[in-house]
């Protein structure tokens, strides 16, 4: 019979004070199986998939029985457990980050970001090895001479996955890889593991989306209330049902005006990554921009931001741009792990302040103002004692959103709010955006390839398709009527 690849014996992860967070009685990945891990936002998936390999962050701590990582026994003695681990990752894994822009060096160019990868699992790989990897992964090759910030979220994704890919590993361990990515592209990067997985290797794929689990999963494992167990595909696609967000739309309702923007931009001088877009954000309403990952969305929202350096603007198009607040798709990355949330809110808080009022607030003004934008975003007040670190997935979109109402904004622009979120909590964030936006009447940029997401809380759509905006509408037009390829493709 056939080894398994991955084998764990009663693994548990504990707290500092000594409280177990999740267990696992037995876990198995096999060559050429894919195995998914699923579980409510918080339910501690990430944390038991880094305690298999060795990554657990201090001060969290791992004890397990037996381990068998490609044919090796791991000790149980965490010392030589985490040495072993770390040798076992260089040769035979290779893993895929949820958090694609901490996972990448912003001074570091994507070929050496690669070359690096490689270098450290003791290969050296040529240019064309490295481009074919970005292939296999659905990139172009072009994005080899190009920045991390230079690349849309599912950009970013995708290099990570090529990072994993290019050393042929035994076991790819993938953490919500298509999380940052529309449905089609997310399923042909799926396509690309499940090949990767052909040829002999495991997989362990972490994921909140039950239909592709539920369709590509040999087998499903559940975390729930901190205990691994079996699930069947059906029960899966049972649970999520109820789960599922109302998609009823938005009121359109009328409204009094809008900014209006028309330009072309991009990174680099005379190479524009957005071309002749003319768009306008109605006040007191949410405008969704949707397309495929690197279409141009987010660098539209980031030069409305005035985050892109060469911008060339229509003339005739008056510039006024609204003071803005920006919740980025890589949330948790945007805040220091370390930082308490009192400290991410007061920072927020302080720079509103000497902008409106010309000083800063006391700390007893920041903690009184952070506990009212907790209760706006429905997190309780001792959560202000909290680092961000403590923080689960929905917790910390919750607090991203808290951070930009602190600026008292004209505009938010969402980038992906609910994108690496479970069914329950990507619903819960649907209900309280529509909540924030009714009771502010924020004008609100909803960038997004969650349909049933822009569905509920969208007026007006905007679609993007290689850096051009190929058809506008409102909500209802765009989903019963579509008119291009590149909107049949995301809605029907």
């Amino acid at each position: 019979m056939t080894e398994p690849i991955l084998d764990v014996a009663n693994l548990r992860v504990y707290d500092p004070v000594g409280k177990q967070l999740v267990c696992a009685a037995q876990l198995r990945v096999y060559p050429g199986e894919t195995v998914a891990l699923v579980g409510a936002s918080g339910a501690g998936k990430t944390i038991l998939v880094r305690a298999l390999v060795g990554l657990l962050d201090a001060p969290l701590r791992a004890q397990v029985d037996s381990q068998h990582f490609a044919g090796v026994a791991v000790s149980s003695e965490p010392q030589l457990r985490d040495r072993q681990l770390a040798q076992l990752r260089r040769k035979h894994l290779g893993y895929v980050n949820q958090d694609a822009q901490a996972s990448l060096d912003p001074l570091q160019k994507v070929r050496a970001a690669l070359a690096e990868q490689a270098l450290l699992n003791g290969t050296k790989k040529t240019a064309a090895q490295l481009a074919a990897a970005l292939q296999l992964a659905g990139a172009d090759e072009s994005l080899l001479r190009m920045y991390p910030h230079e690349l849309s979220g599912g950009m970013r994704q995708r290099v990570l996955i090529a990072a994993a890919l290019v050393c042929e590993p035994q076991l790819i361990i993938a953490d919500e890889p298509t999380s940052a990515l529309d449905p089609h592209i997310g399923n042909r990067v799926l396509q690309t593991l499940l090949r990767a997985r052909q040829d002999s290797a495991g997989l362990l794929l972490i994921s909140h989306d039950t239909e592709i689990v539920a369709k590509y999963a040999d087998r499903i494992l559940l975390v729930e209330s901190g205990v691994l167990r079996e699930c069947t595909a059906a029960e899966l696609l049972r649970r999520s049902k109820t789960e599922a967000v109302d998609t009823a739309g938005a009121a359109a309702g009328s409204v009094a005006s809008s900014y209006d923007f028309a330009f072309s931009a991009g990174y680099r001088r005379g190479e524009n990554a957005v071309h002749e877009l003319e768009f306008s954000l109605q006040k007191g309403a949410v405008t969704a921009f949707i397309g495929e990952s690197g279409s141009g969305k987010t660098t539209a929202a980031k030069t409305v931001l005035g985050l892109v350096p060469y911008v060339t603007h229509r003339a005739g198009v008056a510039r006024q741009p609204p003071r803005a607040a920006w919740v980025p798709q890589d949330t948790r990355s945007s805040m220091l792990r370390g930082m308490m949330v009192a400290q991410v809110l007061g920072e927020a808080l302080n720079t509103a302040a000497r902008r409106t009022e010309s000083k800063r607030i006391t700390k007893e003004q920041a903690q009184e103002r952070a506990i009212k934008l907790l209760a706006a975003v429905q997190l309780p007040p001792q959560v202000v004692g909290k680092k961000v670190a403590e923080l689960s997935g929905g917790q910390v979109q919750r607090l991203a959103l808290a951070r930009a109402l602190a600026a008292d904004p004209e505009l938010l622009i969402l980038d992906e709010p609910v994108a690496a979120l479970d069914a329950q909590s990507r619903f819960a964030i649907v209900q309280l955006l529509q909540r924030v936006q009714a009771q502010r009447g924020l004008s609100t940029l909803l960038i997004s390839h969650e349909m049933s997401s822009v569905r509920a809380l969208a007026t007006r759509v905007y679609v993007f398709d290689r850096g051009r905006i190929v058809e506008s509408g409102n909500v209802t037009e765009i989903f019963s009527s579509p008119t291009t390829a590149a909107t049949q493709a995301l809605v029907v």
